[in-house]
């Protein structure tokens, strides 16, 4: 079972990632839970009340811009579950910003879009080497 926070403030885009990633994971066998949550105020708040294996965050949402967000992942991620960052911003910068700064990984919406089984894949990935990384602390 994968329990994914979908960090997504478009609800009708978060709902539609929410089914192709579900409809990935059910092609494979793979049970997926996604919980959609439209800020990341909120989500700190989940993230306190239930385990998820990993967290998928856009970038830009409406209480921050993607360089606000993309700082606030050194912090977030010492204390959430494995980040995956997802944004239509694909400049080299931030996407090295959000890297260096514990993200586990760094997708465009257009490749969700167009290959959410390659986006499930690097999820489960991201999972397996967070993972690896607290064993070997």
């Amino acid at each position: 079972m994968c329990d994914i926070l979908l960090i997504e403030d478009e609800e009708g885009v978060a709902k539609v990632y929410a089914a192709l990633l579900r409809g990935e994971a059910h092609k494979i066998g793979w049970p997926c839970s996604i919980t959609i949550c439209p800020s990341i105020e909120g989500a700190e708040k989940r993230v306190e009340q239930h385990k998820y294996d990993a967290v998928l965050l856009d970038l830009k949402l409406a209480d921050s811009t993607a360089e606000q967000t993309a700082a606030e992942v050194d912090r977030l991620s010492e204390i959430w579950p494995p980040i995956v960052v997802l944004t239509f911003n694909a400049q080299e910068t931030l996407r090295r910003q959000c890297l260096l700064t514990g993200a586990e990984d760094f997708i465009t919406k257009s490749l969700m879009q167009a290959y959410p089984d390659i986006v499930l894949e690097r999820i489960y990935n991201a999972t397996v080497r967070h993972e690896r990384q607290k064993q070997a602390a």
